[in-house]
């Protein structure tokens, strides 16, 4: 479960969210949505640890967190199958297990090679990858799909509704069918700073 209470993150002088209260539970899939600038990314930071409010507490029972970040954040100087092997704990580091990953989500064929020669989809998929591998009991999606085509995202999809089974994941999307595809509960992010998750 997640708590959020009374939470005020700014920027400056700019407020982003303000007084938001809403509570995750313990599973499930969640599309966050609402327009560019709205404090979705900001959200899933708080979500992740990785930000803290001004005002308020996010209180977890979450004890290991995996995010796939909008930008891919891979490290470049290793190769797909070592970005990988870095998420992966000792005893799940195998090369039979990394090559599972790679064909999952399609990527054998790049194993030995690094992201300075992957085009961007290519890139998103390893991130994607990547998370999952990391495993968690809360899964952090920003735009997981931006870089896929639809038939793609149709293959890579039951990948990530899987993990949904086990984990809370909540992601951020412009795409309603996106939250299609992982049957996920849509919150519309409302209020400028945003102050109201709203599910339908």
């Amino acid at each position: 479960m997640i708590e959020l209470r009374d939470i005020t993150r700014r920027f400056g002088e700019r407020t982003v969210i303000e007084n938001l209260n809403f509570t995750f539970p313990d599973k499930g899939a969640f599309a966050l949505m609402g327009p560019s600038g709205c404090g979705k990314t900001t959200l899933l930071r708080l979500l992740a640890k990785l930000d803290r409010p001004e005002i308020g507490s996010v209180i977890h029972s979450h004890r290991k967190i995996s995010m796939a970040f909008q930008e891919p954040r891979l490290l470049p100087w290793l190769n797909c199958e070592d970005n990988l092997k870095l998420v992966l704990s000792k005893d799940n580091s195998s090369s039979e297990n990394t090559q599972k990953w790679l064909r999952l989500f399609e990527l054998s064929d790049t194993a030995k090679q690094y992201p300075s020669t992957l085009s961007g989809c290519m890139k998103q998929r390893l991130s994607l990858a990547r998370a999952l591998a990391f495993g968690g009991d809360l899964l952090l999606l920003d735009e997981p799909f931006s870089a896929l085509d639809q038939a793609l995202k149709m293959r890579i999809a039951p990948h990530i509704r899987e993990a949904c089974r086990h984990a809370l994941t909540v992601f951020v999307t412009h795409d309603p069918s996106d939250a299609d595809l992982l049957g996920a509960t849509v919150l519309h992010c409302q209020g400028s700073p945003l102050n109201t998750l709203s599910e339908t």
